[in-house]
């Protein structure tokens, strides 16, 4: 559950990610999985939420989205500890609206999920 909609911290810029690490479960072998479920304001030029997640080099990343509503899908970006864009989520399947697939993670580190309604 996404903490700022459950009366917790805001999450809307990188310094106030909410980590992902607590949410992994082990899918057997080397595989985990991390998962939320939150509400991003899409309103333009207000809307943005940061998380961020642990990752060990040449860690697979896939990254889904799914709206749960009919409002608009906002940017899903990847980005590193500097915070220059990894990679750019893409329309998915039917199953998803946005998707980063495959990305292979560079180096050990904190990497952060970037929610962008602001576009």
């Amino acid at each position: 559950m996404e903490g700022e909609n459950a009366g917790g911290a805001s999450n809307n810029t990188r310094a106030a990610a909410q980590s992902l690490d607590g949410s992994q479960m082990s899918l057997g072998g080397d595989a985990t999985r991390a998962a939320v479920v939150g509400k991003t304001d899409l309103t333009a030029g207000v809307g943005a939420d940061y998380y961020s997640f642990t990752a060990s080099a040449g860690d697979t990343v896939f990254l889904g989205y799914r709206s749960l509503s009919a409002t608009a899908i906002p940017a899903i970006t990847l980005e590193d500890a500097a915070g220059a864009t990894l990679a750019t989520a893409v329309s998915g399947p039917t199953n998803l609206d946005r998707l980063i697939s495959s990305f292979v993670v560079p180096a050990a580190g904190t990497y952060y999920v970037f929610v962008d309604a602001t576009h």
